[in-house]
């Protein structure tokens, strides 16, 4: 099981104590029975620098029989290209991952949403894995998918109390702050909570969309900071990765990574304005073959 995640070295943080990345530590505390499967292995994930753990990473996961990958997508496409490169240099270039791992047969997946990613995964891996969508976060283990459909299923016996505050709210003086029996589905919430660790009501950052009750589940939209309101379209982050996805469908792309840079204002020649993209996409033709690309779209009204 190869689990690609922060640097497992642990900086002094002050008199006897210690901090580090919230992944690199999980690697430090593994099963016993997970911990003689685990790959890259302890020392690898100690290695503090990103490129140089990647490369080390990429070297012994392309000789070993791999059944599960975890990680951010975005991480892991970095290792596919890392994996595939080796295996070209070699001689032993492969059509897709199949060659490299023909008993892979699970993606646990996190941090960002798979919907941009999705096609670009299919490429590399030759078929459509079996996913399991996770919600890790620093301050607790929110959620985790329990039905093939989607959706995370809200942990509520992990010691954590979870209130919902409307989005339209945050920036008020007084919010309001739903429980889990008044949250309504299909209505945009940020999430709060409040932990044995002495977190007290504390915004994650993350907006959430209800999906069902019981069991409550729910689905990431985006970030409370991270919207884009030049001149009042106020797009969010699930708006951006929609228009994304239907642009790649349009253009047979498939996108590796992505971020909308800029605004674009309006001017006489352009009254609608719109966004500066950029964008690292690959297309069918040009498999395995990254070019980045600044895109210029309208905005929509």
């Amino acid at each position: 099981m190869l689990f690609l995640g922060g640097s497992a070295t642990l900086e002094p943080l002050g008199e006897r104590c210690e901090a580090g990345d919230l992944s690199g530590l999980v690697v430090r505390r593994l099963p016993p029975g997970i911990r003689s499967r685990y790959s890259p292995g302890a020392a690898i994930a100690a290695i503090p620098d990103w490129e140089e753990r990647i490369a080390a990473a990429a070297i012994l996961a392309e000789r070993q029989d791999l059944h599960l990958l975890c990680g951010m997508p975005s991480w892991l496409l970095i290792l596919f290209e890392r994996v595939g490169r080796a295996r070209q240099l070699a001689g032993r270039p492969v059509r897709d991952l199949r060659d490299c791992w023909p008993n892979l047969r699970m993606l646990i997946h996190g941090g960002v949403s798979f919907a941009p990613y999705r096609r670009v995964f299919e490429e590399w891996m030759g078929v459509a894995l079996d996913r399991v969508e996770v919600y890790p976060a620093s301050e607790g283990f929110v959620g985790v998918q329990t039905e093939p459909s989607g959706g995370l299923t809200l942990m509520l016996d992990y010691g954590i109390f979870y209130e919902f505050v409307p989005v339209e709210d945050l920036g008020r003086d007084r919010p309001r702050r739903h429980t889990v029996a008044d949250v309504e589905v299909g209505r945009a919430y940020a999430i709060a909570l409040s932990t044995p660790a002495g977190l007290w009501s504390y915004l994650l950052g993350d907006t959430v969309r209800v999906t069902a009750h019981h069991p409550l589940r729910l689905e990431i939209t985006g970030r409370t900071r991270h919207f884009v309101n030049a001149f009042g379209e106020n797009v969010i982050v699930e708006e951006v990765e929609r228009a994304l996805v239907e642009a790649c469908r349009r253009a047979d792309a498939h996108v590796v990574e992505f971020t909308v840079v800029a605004p674009r204002y309006p001017s006489p020649d352009d009254a609608r304005g719109g966004h500066d993209w950029l964008v690292d996409s690959t297309s069918r033709r040009a498999r395995r073959t990254s070019s980045s690309a600044l895109w210029t779209e309208r905005s929509w009204g």
